[in-house]
């Protein structure tokens, strides 16, 4: 990579850091993006103008999904029976905060915790 563009790519970041990587995500992209991505390409500026919007829009839509699909997945499982299996497993954690909830109030009202 020549200097001059790994000098634009490492401004672009601290720009970005700036405004926050999560933020990217919501659309909030640095300006600068779009200079360094012309520079990488070496392609006029009035031909690529719109060219790397779409890109850009693409790729964060697509990264938003990928993350989704994988939350989804992780959080329900993929099958119905993984979905079930993970619903116990919620229920049961949550009746294990009440009952530790529980147990908390009895102690701090002077109760025997056993």
């Amino acid at each position: 990579m020549p200097q001059e563009l790994y000098q634009k790519l490492l401004t672009d970041i601290q720009h970005q850091n700036i405004l926050g990587w999560d933020s990217s995500l919501r659309g909030f992209m640095s300006t600068f993006w779009e200079d360094i991505y012309i520079n990488a390409h070496s392609l006029s500026h009035s031909r690529i103008e719109n060219q790397w919007a779409q890109k850009l829009v693409e790729a964060t839509l697509s990264l938003s999904s990928d993350i989704w699909k994988d939350r989804k997945q992780h959080l329900h499982g993929t099958t119905v029976v993984e979905a079930k299996q993970k619903l116990c497993e919620c229920v049961q954690v949550k009746e294990v905060y009440k009952h530790l909830l529980r147990l908390q109030l009895s102690i701090s009202n002077g109760g025997c915790p056993v």
